[in-house]
């Protein structure tokens, strides 16, 4: 079985609390996109390990984030 394995607890707590259904309905007609939370399930269930590292595969960085400690100095990254 080629398929993730994902748990879609998720989704069925999503379903169970009205306003949770409300924002994942306002997303996707923002997103353009009418899909229900079953058809969104049963789309993620049928994706195979290749699908996911062929999408992979097409991404590119556009954002690095430097996270500094908090509490202390900043350091000059050249001081390093």
């Amino acid at each position: 079985d080629n398929r993730a394995g994902v748990p879609f607890s998720d989704m069925d707590a999503l379903e169970k609390i009205e306003s949770a259904m409300e924002v994942y309905y306002l997303g996707r007609a923002l997103a353009g996109v009418s899909v229900s939370p079953e058809e969104a399930t049963a789309r993620i269930a049928a994706l195979t390990r290749e699908d996911v590292v062929r999408v992979a595969k097409q991404m590119q960085i556009d954002t690095v984030f430097v996270l500094h400690p908090t509490g202390g100095e900043e350091r000059d990254d050249e001081e390093n």
